[in-house]
């Protein structure tokens, strides 16, 4: 009777242990997979990219955001100081300097109003984005398209 009992034992023991092993693989490869899936599928997006220049990588990657600074960093020239709106509402994305810094350097970037503006050393360029420059910004306009582009900023002597 006790030989039957501990083989018992040691049977539910055992079972338990292959369940609990089963369980942790389950959960393993469901989490795994997530990652297999996001590995796979920017390996094949790299791989078909394979013959494309890094503008149109970028473009596919980050869209209009960076065929919008690119539009800027082919309309200023390096030594410019460019006035951004600040990084609220809807300018979260183009008001984000430490972003926008990575692809214009060398340029100067800055979040300013008016005052901001005329304090800067020329050449200075405004970004004009939805409803910004909300005040008045003197220069001609270089447009990307009929709501974004740039003022070439010429303070009056």
């Amino acid at each position: 009777m006790e030989k039957n009992k501990s083989n018992l034992v040691s049977t539910v023991q055992r079972v338990r242990f292959i369940l609990i092993l089963i369980i942790f693989v389950v959960v393993f490869v469901l989490h795994v997979q997530g990652g297999v899936h996001l590995i796979l599928g920017r390996l094949i997006r790299d791989l078909e990219s394979l013959g494309k220049s890094y503008d149109e990588k970028m473009s596919r990657r980050r869209g209009w955001h960076y065929d919008f600074l690119y539009f800027i960093k082919e309309n200023t020239p390096e030594n410019a100081n460019i006035v951004f709106p600040p990084p609220k509402g809807k300018y979260l994305k183009i008001g984000n300097l430490g972003f926008n810094d990575y692809f214009l350097l060398p340029r100067n970037l800055h979040h300013g109003n008016q005052q901001t503006l005329q304090s800067l050393t020329p050449p200075v360029y405004v970004v004009i984005h939805k409803e910004f420059p909300p005040f008045k910004v003197e220069g001609p306009r270089i447009m990307k398209d009929s709501e974004n582009g740039l003022i070439h900023y010429r303070a009056k002597p």
